[in-house]
This record gives structure tokens, sequence and C-alpha cells, in this order.
């Protein structure tokens, strides 16, 4: 039950944090323009702004590792899978935030992937024997994700600027859903 409470904690406590970040960033946020990873910018002037978006994503990080080592007392049907998909998913997590987006791109970009595509497995292996809808909304939600990336991507390599107007809205849409759904699995198991 502990595990439970704080899981749901720890996605309050992201998305509060991040919000927070948000109003603290150096200059005006634009929620459908900006990435989450904005917040994370290691400039001077954005030390609040870090701290918030730091303390919140490691706290949510913590809180599902917490979560997917308990499993066993929901779960019974492949239980070290999920453990580990779920567990390495929140890890990456904090990945995320070690190596901020302007200091480190590829480990940051690969630990962001590793975060969705490893969390969302999880709760989608989970879903085989918890037969949860929203899983399956989370599990589409993240083919449009990647898709919109790969596709933008492809489309803007020369101007990658270009792709933002594309990539920061799916990532806010995406990891909404993530929330949401987490929340809502921690509450019927």
């Amino acid at each position: 039950m502990l595990e439970k409470i704080l899981g749901i904690s720890g996605v309050l406590a992201f998305f509060s944090g991040t919000h927070w970040a948000m109003r603290s960033y150096y200059k005006k946020y634009r929620y459908w323009w900006n990435y989450y990873c904005d917040l994370g910018l290691t400039k001077p002037e954005n030390r609040r702004s870090v701290v918030l978006f730091t303390a919140s994503t490691i706290y949510f990080a913590f809180t599902m590792v917490v979560f997917w080592a308990n499993i066993d007392h929901y779960l019974h049907e492949n239980l070290r899978l999920i453990q580990i998909t779920g567990i390495v998913g929140a890890i990456s997590f904090i990945g995320i935030v070690l190596f901020p987006y302007d200091k480190a791109h590829f480990t940051h970009s690969a630990f962001l992937f590793l975060a969705s595509i490893q969390s969302c497995a999880a709760l989608y292996i989970a879903n085989k024997e918890m037969g949860f809808w929203p899983i399956t909304l989370l599990v589409v939600g993240m083919g449009v994700y990647l898709a919109v990336v790969a596709v933008t991507t492809i489309v803007f390599r020369n101007n990658m600027r270009g792709a933002h107007r594309y990539h920061a809205p799916i990532q806010k849409i995406y990891m909404l859903i993530m929330e949401g759904t987490i929340i809502a699995v921690l509450i019927k198991i």
C-alpha cells in the first residue's frame, strides 16, 4: 500500500514540480513550444527552474522504482520482466536530469527515449494481467509520439527548430497521458 501512495505522490510531485518550474523559467515558458527538458537548461538565470525540475523528476523516479520493485504485491505474471523494464524506465528519468540537454544532447535524448519506452513497456506488459483500457491509450500515444518525432526529424533534419512546433506539443500530451495512466493504474491495483 505504501508503494501506491508513494507512486501517486511521485506523479503529482512531477506534475506540480514541472509546472512550477515552468513558472520560474528564466524567460517566458511557452507550454506548447518549449520542451520539459528546457526546464533543466544549465544557465545561471535558470537555477530555480533547474532545481524544481530536477527535484520533482528524481522524486518521481524514486517512487516509481519503489512501485515497480513491489509490483509482485499486485500482479503475478511476467513479474521479473515488468520489474526490470519498469525500474530501468524509472532510473532513466534520473539520467534525463543528470545529463541536461544543453550539455549532453545525445545522452540526454537516449535517457529520454529509454525512460518513455521502458515505462510504457512495463505498463503494457502488466496490462496483460490487468486488462486495463487506459494503458492502450498510453501505448497508442507512445506510438504517435515516436512517429511524430521520427517523421518531423526527417522532414526538418536541416532545421530542427521547425520540428519544435510538432515535438513539444506531442511530448506534453504524451507525458500527461502517461501521468494519468500511472495514477489510474496505482488506484486500480
